[in-house]
């Protein structure tokens, strides 16, 4: 199922980010200033890693870790899932939904080029927070998705996930 709309139309072009030697608290000042849930973890271009609301919860808060004597570098996500930008926003939505994250880092040739959100996405198509949500249910459940298979585009069928792509069940044969 494509939409049309590409990552690069739907993302923040110029994420909010911060160095990994800086302490957990200096970014949790300018995530409240800028309120953002992640910062893009970076050097020069570069991407480094994602800092996340969910790895401050678990790697700091719930440990008793003072954020003033951590580093962004100890407490970072480092394996960061990615996305460029000439891909179709049901892709970074399908991503999200298999990988159970919010946000995708673009990149393009190496580098940072902006971050996209779930919400970056159904602010231009809210129809898409139904797929996020069928899509778990047919990884969990088995049931289809409908819409366009990424094959042989044939339209409004029930389309399973293999891999990154939706394909009916005559393309998944």
């Amino acid at each position: 199922m494509k939409t049309g709309l590409l990552i690069r139309d739907a993302m923040t072009s110029e994420p909010v980010n911060c160095s990994s030697d800086w302490t957990v608290n200096k970014a949790v000042d300018l995530m409240i200033k800028k309120r953002v849930g992640s910062l893009i973890v970076k050097e020069g271009d570069f991407l480094k890693g994602i800092l996340t609301e969910s790895d401050l919860i678990k790697k700091v808060l719930s440990k008793g870790k003072n954020p003033n004597k951590i580093l962004v570098s100890e407490v970072m996500t480092r394996e960061v899932i990615t996305i460029g930008p000439d891909r179709d926003v049901t892709k970074a939505m399908i991503y999200m939904a298999k990988k159970k994250v919010r946000r995708l880092p673009v990149v393009e040739k190496e580098k940072i080029v902006g971050v996209i959100t779930v919400n970056d996405i159904i602010k231009i198509q809210p129809e898409l927070i139904d797929l996020l949500f069928r899509r778990k249910k047919s990884v969990n459940e088995g049931l289809g998705i409908i819409g366009e298979c990424e094959n042989c585009q044939a339209k409004q069928v029930s389309l399973m996930g293999v891999g990154d792509r939706l394909l009916c069940k005559n393309c998944m044969e």
